[in-house]
């Protein structure tokens, strides 16, 4: 998998959220979000997802795509800063900019180091590839009663928020 935020799983995963998606190039997507105040944007995360792309020949049609979507914005997000590097080059020098600007957003949406797990395998199986002191740190952990469950109430939540703090 090349990237994760630009596969048909996280495509579909996007949809059944309620977001709806379009297609970028060959290989890009993008998701239309709504915020309060500020209106609907363009969301791209890991976008291109090859860094072989050329931003110049995408950034016109990533423009058409939010304007047809009716967003005020597009927020990119992409894999590493030599990505974004590039995409500045590509708004400067682009000849129809009608005054794009390209600013960094003060966090990512996204984390920075994403794992996929196949979680159909064995507890067993997983836990031995993974290394002796994270299987050292896991079993401490239950030992202390640390408990793992799914919930939707908001207590719990309100305490997720705190420890992401």
């Amino acid at each position: 998998m090349d990237n994760f935020f630009q596969s048909e799983e996280w495509r579909r995963f996007q949809e059944m959220s309620g977001y709806d998606s379009v297609r970028i190039g060959d290989d890009a997507q993008g998701f239309i979000h709504t915020l309060p105040v500020v209106g609907r944007y363009l969301y791209t995360p890991r976008f291109p997802s090859r860094g072989t792309v050329d931003p110049e020949s995408l950034l016109g049609e990533l423009i058409a795509h939010a304007k047809k979507a009716r967003c005020a914005w597009v927020r990119i997000e992409p894999e590493t800063e030599e990505i974004l590097k590039s995409w500045k080059r590509a708004i400067s020098e682009w000849g129809g900019n009608d005054g794009i600007r390209l600013i960094r957003a003060p966090h990512d949406m996204q984390p920075r180091e994403v794992f996929v797990v196949d979680v159909s395998r064995t507890e067993e199986d997983l836990l031995a590839e993974m290394k002796a002191k994270t299987r050292y740190n896991i079993r401490l952990a239950e030992k202390k009663g640390v408990r793992i469950f799914a919930t939707r109430e908001k207590r719990y939540r309100e305490v997720f928020f705190k420890l992401i703090e």
